[in-house]
């Protein structure tokens, strides 16, 4: 596991994430879909794009502020290279 931002700094849906004890599905869903704009689904299941990349109790989680449409993803400011940041992520 590698050490976690401090979550106050954590953007949007990002910051939603980690206040919710998701930190780290927030740290991966930064480094895969950062930067781009993707469909939050209102009642996802394990075989979700979004479960591709976190948690499905992550999913849940955003489900209930950003279900049902699409949002823009945040960058993570310190996340410095992706698939670097993925290494050190549980999966």
């Amino acid at each position: 596991m590698t050490e976690i931002p401090n979550i106050a700094l954590f953007p949007g849906l990002l910051g939603t994430l980690a206040r919710a004890g998701y930190a780290e599905d927030a740290i991966k869903l930064a480094a895969a879909w950062g930067g781009t704009k993707h469909y939050i689904p209102g009642k996802p299941t394990a075989a979700c794009n979004i479960c591709k990349v976190i948690s499905l109790e992550a999913a849940l989680v955003l489900a209930e502020s950003y279900g049902d449409r699409p949002h823009d993803i945040p960058l993570l400011s310190g996340l410095g290279d992706k698939k670097l940041a993925l290494r050190h992520v549980r999966p």
